[in-house]
């Protein structure tokens, strides 16, 4: 893992996704509800998208840039083009 990146992708190839390296924290498991997107995004001035997430506790949100994305993504052979 590359500790110096701010975002990281992690590929568990066809196993389950295993979240133990994040250590003993109130982890609550979300699923997305809705993806909204800022041509010039508030994140590197280039496009960004805010995720929401919502579980039967707690609703969050995230925002990524494009760029941010395309970055984690690279490092385990994928990319987001535009149709």
């Amino acid at each position: 893992m590359n500790d110096t990146k701010a975002f990281i992708a992690i590929d568990h190839g066809t196993s389950g996704i295993d979240l133990r390296h994040l250590g003993k924290l109130n982890l609550i498991i979300a699923r997305p509800i809705e993806i909204h997107h800022k041509s010039n995004g508030d994140l590197e001035d280039k496009p960004s998208f805010c995720i929401v997430m919502a579980s039967s506790m707690i609703t969050v949100a995230g925002e990524i840039s494009l760029k941010m994305l395309n970055d984690g993504l690279a490092d385990i052979g994928y990319k987001i083009v535009r149709k």
